[in-house]
């Protein structure tokens, strides 16, 4: 049995708040090939993975689910784990390159991890169970 979409959310929102908390400490630490650039690839491939999860959950439930508030959720939910999706994969290709945009993909990382969350948590507050 797959997880539910809540739990799923669940997964994403604690994965989105460890990537964006290793994003900061990356993004701070200008130094290439630190402990901060490794935990953030780590961090942003875990996230990826937490994303995905929650995309498929969702759209599992938009199969089943005839609650219009639960099924927008649902949709912005898909849309911003896509978004983070994206951004964890910039991330972590600029941090592997020695650094170079690294900065700036961090911060981007950050900004979509945090609209991940809020999308996740809306989510979760608007299900229909």
């Amino acid at each position: 049995m797959a997880m539910s979409h809540t739990e799923a959310c669940k997964a994403c929102v604690d994965a989105c708040k460890s990537c964006s908390d290793a994003c900061k400490k990356c993004a701070e630490n200008t130094k290439t090939g630190t402990v901060e650039h490794q935990a953030c690839r780590t961090s942003c491939k875990k996230c990826v993975q937490a994303c995905k999860d929650c995309i498929e959950a969702c759209k599992e439930h938009l199969k089943e689910c005839g609650n219009e508030e639960c099924i927008k959720a649902c949709k912005e939910c898909i849309k911003a784990c896509e978004q983070c999706i994206k951004a964890c994969e910039k991330c972590t290709s600029a941090c592997e390159m020695s650094g170079k945009g690294c900065t700036d993909a961090c911060r981007e990382c950050i900004a979509a991890c945090h609209e991940c969350v809020k999308a996740c948590n809306r989510c979760i507050d608007h299900s229909c169970y």
